[in-house]
């Protein structure tokens, strides 16, 4: 499985624990599938190098929403799709990119993939560094919670993790 189908995958246990309809779902699986598909714009060099970027290439990853918006337009008429895809990089503290929204301004779809593509990074080897362990990254979302992540959604995050490992324990016996 591959970093967006983790990342759908965490965005809809998340949007199941908040309790968005079907339609909503459906919108929040396509968003989170694609929500990086401007990264075919950035240079793979810069995406899989193992120090740390320069300004002007962390520059070039910053613009990645904006391409994947461009991207997906002529496919997808659906301003919720597109704005997820466009600001999972805001921050609920604004000094996200690439608009600096803040808190409620940032679309609740945007607010969702930010949790579930940081948590999937987190737990994902990286060239620059190693994975977290799935404790370790949630105490990394919890400390984050009310600058980078919206508080409330976190603590729906952290239950439906917690609820998804409890299954996943019952299934093995």
């Amino acid at each position: 499985m591959n970093h967006s189908s983790r990342v759908r995958r965490f965005s809809l246990l998340l949007a199941e624990t908040l309790g968005l309809d079907d339609r909503q779902l459906r919108q929040l699986s396509v968003a989170a599938n694609f929500h990086d598909i401007g990264k075919i714009q950035v240079p793979s060099t810069i995406l899989n190098k193992p120090e740390k970027l320069t300004d002007d290439e962390f520059r070039l990853v910053k613009e990645h929403p904006e391409h994947g918006v461009r991207i997906l337009t002529p496919l997808i008429d659906d301003p919720a799709i597109l704005n997820a895809v466009r600001t999972h990089h805001e921050r609920v503290d604004g000094t996200g990119y690439p608009n600096g929204l803040k808190g409620y301004q940032i679309p609740l779809f945007a607010r969702v993939i930010a949790i579930a593509d940081s948590f999937d990074a987190m737990t994902s080897w990286r060239p620059y560094r190693e994975a977290m362990n799935q404790p370790e990254a949630l105490d990394e979302i919890r400390r984050e919670a009310g600058t980078q992540f919206d508080p409330l959604l976190v603590e729906a995050f952290l239950e439906a993790v917690a609820r998804n490992n409890a299954q996943e324990t019952l299934a093995l016996r």
